[in-house]
């Protein structure tokens, strides 16, 4: 597997092995995987075993993939349509000897190659130092020995054990451990003969080992000096009992342990008639040793067991069971592979269907997901790219074919035709991925597409030149022509986009967002809709009390409650009245008044405290406050209801106690029955030591748990009532009202335990959850990150679609989604078709084809139960409707969606190795509002971008306009003298330009930059309003520099054009370099102030903050504002005098000559250019106001915000339903 991009064998099934099995693993029994796989269920396998099958399996890792190639780099810079145009222009150079001009060409493309290079290699070795292993050591028996091994290291057939908090390291097939544990003696005494004869001995075990049983004993002198190792044993001897004893095997197997340098086998005993011993230790019968302890395992004391050795035979002898950690049951968090938000618990006794999806395989623990409860071992039949996640990975590794096939018969023959139409365009794609026509983002594409017609209009205007001199094949026509070509071609665009995408990313980095390639900076601002994850994304992952219902005290709802583990904040309504008949939705007074949990326990007699107590006692979870920070360990749905009960200071810690801290409550568990899948409860029984009384306190499915129960208390006193099958119904309705606010329903029970039980006796389950009493309800729901609902809030002001994909309940997943602003408050206010398009389930938008998704009068904002192929399916239903999407999301299921999303974003944090590799762009701190900080900078480079890319375009009209123009102008031997020159030309796109271009890319976002929807993903930058301004700019400026030109051969000057003075200068064209000199300066000025205008597109220069009341002065902030353009724009004023007056540069290089009075047509062209753009901007602003008046209702960024999102969508006032008919509805909709 460490092979670079490996994948699995062709035709490999989801459950099977790296080695093929007979069947899928979760088809299989425990033993007979282990059977088909060559495993040992004891010992493991033998060290030299594993070192062989990694050899042959593989490592277990997800593969390499193909990392950061810098080859493949330099070839993406050189390798696109604009670098190729400057190629072709620097050939050409050399070709005609223009050696000048082919050396600045080849400037402009090694700056372009070298910075591009750097920034793109630069963002992906950001995002590799962010990959790391899910599951970097594991827990594995070889060879009898218990070792923490690398998790690449784990193969095929390896036993390994796993316990709560472990992340698991491949696909495992498991089985449930009754944990047997040697004793944790602290210390034991003997009185036999030690080793050394005399010496008095204690025996030091370590800690307990599970499952293979080899604890390293050996005697400790109690002598500080003298440690004596174990001799006795030499060989393999088993032990055993005497007469009448009963011997048991746990599963089936003998467990063997080794002491020192001697083993033994070890056959469990599960009880023997011998009578326990006297003391704490005496000698056997046989005169070897007899050790006495006490069995702390657990926090419980147990009868002393004893041992007998002798030299020749050696015998355990418990006098009761021996010790049994009791089977804890197997819970595993698959969020990252499922989606589920709670834990998953599995049944190791169940085989299950070959095609049974992976989230029903009750009996496979799945590589990266982690264990939240209990103990298990398995063994590993998968690892690698053949585990669930790794099959995920390399799908997404997978690499379309770039091969056209072949339309063939349905007898599979075909004809020539075909072979050649498949050839041609498999050719046609290679050449468009080569020119970036069919690749990368929208701007991209439009930018090649744009580089491509450019070239096409260069070559027009090169013929245009030639033909105007009649096709003269000298050199200085030749330079003619390619200047003019040149003069189209946006020559620093690549650079300057690459280096503004590249700061982003910079930006990005101290916005918690990275990102992994500098295509989707530009991409987020035409994101139009997001389709995110809730569990981890939307929602914290952790429960919360939200509600509880107390028949005979009434309901108690909880408000302002932000933070999960804290019982000390929010406010706790309390209404006499039952869930039914309260109204929700309106909150506040609506669902009681405030009251404190103090005056609530006072007021109560009974109905409350009863309550409580099952509340705290059944449960397993502890709530604590250290260092004034709550703190909780369990299971979330138990610590919802801890925290609960622990604001009415019924916390489990001070009932029962702190027993390691040698502080005891006035409870004490006898048993528990853990929480089971087939009868959904789980109880505890505790006996009060006050009164010696037993309790049973159960909580579970309210279906469940009001089935075991016989009574109910009506009032608030002990005093039952008999349960009828109509309270029944009307605990359901109230639960139906709960699961409608999207909450998780349990109802709590308790009974008095007639019964002579002890800790450790075998209980009747169904004997202790049975003629109980009913307590209450209680809601407990997921809360939202308190950023969420502002972030989604900000995205629908952007005019972004936010959509819930979720693998929750639909009641849950649509209260949350309520309350977090991605559906309407107003839903009664929707139609109903509208309603039930907005929220589905994924069974039934999967059941819709394709075209009955595009009818949809709007695409579900909600989906449930959602799987990964539903997500795929929701990219590809947003596609089809021309929208751009992103897709947020932190587990391997999420994957592939990111993948076929336009923009996909990763949890760094929380989401796994597959899924940050699938996405566009990683969230450092996991929180949803990074999105909305990202967009924000993807619109402020998107602005950034039209508006450098319109500066660089109108400078290209302007000057081949100029040049186009300037054909007119021709020498005593009819050649056309250019008013600029090519060096000239190369210089403004790069360095005049170049800088500023940087410059406006740095430029910061506008106020209302999320108050407008987002681009146009159809017309990108190149909107009417870019091209119309890139028209009037480029032919204002190209008619300034004409008119510089003309003044100073023809107005002030002779009118001659001399001859030859496109090659070198001499007297005879003095008028001409200095002409050229001119119109260069008015150039050179024009588009450094044209870099400043650019700032805002359709304010003036001088008045960019309406609200200020600098009215003379403002623009000098504005200017000043942007460090980078001010200097850039300075630099370009300054450099422009090098080029004017040092010798050999200014008539060899530039082709011009120093001027002197010429500076004040310069200063006359350049207050009558910021007069025409300043004049053309206001009637802009004119034209803009007078359309806006003319449309109809608000303007958008005023309206409402659900009226932004959601106004077509809803009805008038007369058409809404009555409050009853709202409530029948949404009852029948719970009840479905």
């Amino acid at each position: 597997m460490g092979e670079k991009g490996k994948k699995p064998d062709e035709g490999h099934v989801s459950g099977q092995s790296n080695k093929v099995l007979t069947r899928p693993a979760h088809a299989l029994t425990y033993d007979q995987v282990i059977e088909e796989l060559g495993g040992n269920v004891l010992d493991g396998l033998k060290p030299d075993e594993a070192k062989r099958r990694i050899e042959e399996f593989g490592k277990n890792d997800l593969g390499e993939g193909e990392g950061v190639q810098p080859i493949r780099i330099v070839v993406a810079q050189v390798a696109n349509a604009m670098t190729m145009v400057l190629i072709l222009a620097m050939a050409v150079s050399y070709g005609i000897g223009s050696y000048i001009e082919g050396g600045v060409v080849t400037a402009v493309i090694l700056l372009n190659v070298i910075v591009g290079f750097f920034q793109e290699y630069s963002a992906e070795k950001t995002m590799d130092s962010l990959r790391s292993l899910s599951s970097p050591t594991a827990n594995v028996v070889r060879e009898g020995d218990a070792q923490v091994v690398p998790s690449g290291e784990i193969v095929p057939g390896d036993l390994i054990e796993m316990k709560t908090g472990d992340t698991i390291p491949a696909d495992v097939r498991y089985d449930l451990i009754d944990n047997i544990l040697f004793p944790p003696i602290p210390q034991i005494s003997t009185n036999a003969p030690p080793p050394l004869p005399g010496v008095p001995c204690h025996l030091v075990p370590p800690p307990p080992i599970h499952f293979d049983l080899r604890p390293k004993l050996r005697f400790q002198s109690t002598r500080p000096t003298t440690s004596y190792r174990w001799p006795i044993l030499r060989s393999y001897t088993e032990l055993g009992l005497g007469a009448g004893s009963d011997r048991m095997s746990v599963g089936g197997q003998r467990r063997r342990f080794s002491l020192a340098t001697g083993s033994c086998q070890l056959v469990p005993m599960w009880k023997l008639d011998a009578a326990p011993p006297s003391d704490a230790s005496r000698a056997s019968d046989s005169g070897g040793l007899v050790l006495g302890a006490r069995d702390s395992a657990c926090g419980r004391s147990a009868l002393p067991a004893w041992i007998g050795i002798s030299r020749g035979h050696t015998h355990l002898k418990p006098t009761s069971l021996t010790q049994l950690i009791e089977a804890v049951n197997f819970e595993t968090d698959e969020a990252l592979l499922t989606g589920e938000s709670l834990p998953v618990r599995k049944n190791e006794d169940t085989t299950f269907e070959n095609n049974t999806g992976p989230g029903d395989r009750l009996n496979v623990a799945y590589s990266s997901s982690t264990v939240t409860k209990g103990r298990a071992r398995g063994i590993v039949f998968a690892t690698g790219v053949y585990t669930e996640i790794g099959a995920i990975a390399s799908e997404l590794r997978k690499k379309d074919s770039k091969v056209r096939p072949v339309k063939r018969k349905p007898d599979g023959t075909a004809k020539a035709h075909r072979y050649l139409e498949a050839y041609t365009l498999t050719f046609t794609d290679a050449l468009g991925r080569f020119l970036g026509v069919n690749v990368g983002t929208p701007l991209q594409k439009k930018l090649s597409k744009l580089a491509i017609l450019l070239f096409g209009i260069a070559v027009v205007c090169a013929i245009i030149v030639l033909g105007a001199n009649k096709f003269d094949s000298r050199q200085e026509v030749v330079i003619y022509a390619v200047a003019t070509g040149l003069s189209m071609i946006p020559a620093s665009l690549v650079v300057v986009l690459t280096i503004t995408m590249a700061a982003g990313t910079k930006r990005m980095v101290q916005r918690n967002v990275i990102v992994r390639n500098l295509k989707s900076l530009e991409a987020l601002g035409a994101v139009t809709d997001i389709c995110s994850d809730k569990t981890g994304t939307l929602t914290q992952g952790k429960m919360v009390a939200r509600a509880a219902w107390i028949p005979g005290k009434g309901t108690y709802t909880l408000e302002n409650s932000n933070e999960p583990m804290n019982p000390t904040i929010g406010d706790l309504r309390c209404d006499a009245r039952q869930p039914r008949h309260l109204n929700f939705k309106k909150g506040g007074d609506e669902v009681g008044v405030i009251s404190l949990a103090e005056k609530l326990v006072e007021q109560s007699s009974a109905g409350l405290q009863h309550f409580l107590r099952v509340g705290s006692l059944a449960n397993l979870a502890t709530v604590h406050k250290k260092d004034d920070v709550w703190h909780a360990r369990g299971d979330p749905t138990e610590i919802a209801i801890q925290v609960f009960v622990s604001r009415f200071d019924w916390n489990r810690l001070k009932l029962v106690g702190e027993p390691q801290q040698g502080h005891y409550g006035a409870w004490r568990e006898i048993a528990e029955l853990p929480f089971d899948s087939d009868v959904k409860r789980m109880s505890t029984i505790f006996e009060e030591h006050a009164t010696g009384k037993k309790f049973v306190f159960t909580k579970g499915a309210v279906e469940r748990v009001i089935g075991a129960c016989s009574t109910y208390c009506a009032g608030d006193s002990d005093e039952s009532t008999d349960m009828t099958d109509d309270f029944r119904e009307e605990i359901l309705r109230n639960m139906e009202v709960f699961a409608g606010l999207g909450l998780r329903v349990l109802a709590l029970a308790s009974k008095d335990f007639n019964s002579d039980i002890k800790k450790g006796d075998e209980v009747n389950r169904g004997e202790v959850e049975s003629d109980l009493v009913f307590r209450g309800i209680i809601g407990l729901y997921d809360p939202p990150r308190p950023e969420s609902a502002p972030a989604v809030r900000q995205c629908h002001e952007a005019g972004i679609s936010v959509h819930m994909l979720t693998g929750d309940h639909p009641e849950t997943a649509k209260a949350i989604a309520i309350e977090v602003g991605i559906l309407p408050t107003r839903m009664e206010r929707v139609a109903a078709d509208v309603a039930k398009s907005m929220v589905m389930t994924a069974t039934q938008f999967d059941a819709l084809s394709d075209d009955e998704v595009d009818k949809l009068p709007v695409l579900p904002l909600v989906i449930a139960r959602c799987a990964p192929s539903t997500k795929v399916r929701m990219i590809d239903a947003l596609h089809r409707r021309k929208k751009f999407a992103a897709m947020t999301g932190d587990g391997v299921n999420d994957s592939p969606s990111l993948k076929r999303a336009d923009v996909g974003i990763a949890m760094g944090q929380s989401g796994s190795d597959v899924a940050k590799d699938a996405s566009d762009i990683v969230l450092t701190d996991d929180n949803f509002a990074s999105i909305v900080a990202a967009i924000e900078e993807g619109r402020r480079i998107f602005d950034n971008i039209q508006k450098f890319v319109l500066h660089v375009l109108a400078e290209n009209i302007a000057q081949a306009g100029t040049l186009l123009v300037g054909l007119a102008f021709k020498d005593s031997r009819q050649l056309s003298v250019f008013p600029l020159a090519p060096v000239e030309i190369v210089w403004i796109i790069m360095v005049t330009s170049g800088m500023p271009d940087m410059g406006l890319g740095f430029e910061r976002a506008v106020p209302d930059i999320l108050r407008r929807p987002p681009q146009s993903l159809k017309t990108g930058i190149f909107t009417k309003e870019f091209l119309v301004d890139m028209v009037v700019y480029g032919l204002w400026i190209a008619c300034l520099c004409l008119s510089a030109f003309s003044l100073v051969v023809f107005g002030f000057g002779n009118g001659s054009l001399g001859e030859g003075c496109n090659d070198s200068y001499s007297d005879s064209c003095d008028t001409v370099f200095r002409a050229r000199a001119t119109t260069f300066a008015c150039l050179t000025w024009f588009a450094l102030f044209l870099a400043w205008e650019m700032i805002d597109m359709r304010r003036s220069f001088f008045r960019m903050q309406p609200g200020s009341k600098l009215y003379l002065t403002q623009w000098m902030h504005d200017v000043w504002r942007n460090k980078f353009l001010f200097w850039a724009i300075m630099i370009g004023f300054v450099t422009l005098f090098p080029t004017l007056y040092i010798p050999v540069i200014n008539h060899k290089v530039f082709k011009h000559t120093g001027i002197s009075w010429e500076w004040a047509i310069v200063f006359i062209a350049a207050f009558l250019f910021f007069a025409g753009v300043e004049c053309w901007k206001f009637g802009k602003r004119v034209f803009f106001r007078r359309r806006d008046s003319r449309a109809k209702g608000a303007a958008w960024k005023d309206l409402d915000i659900e009226q932004r999102v959601f106004g077509e969508y809803l009805t008038h006032d007369s058409d809404r339903p009555s409050d009853e008919e709202s409530q029948v509805t949404n009852e029948k909709v719970s009840r479905e």
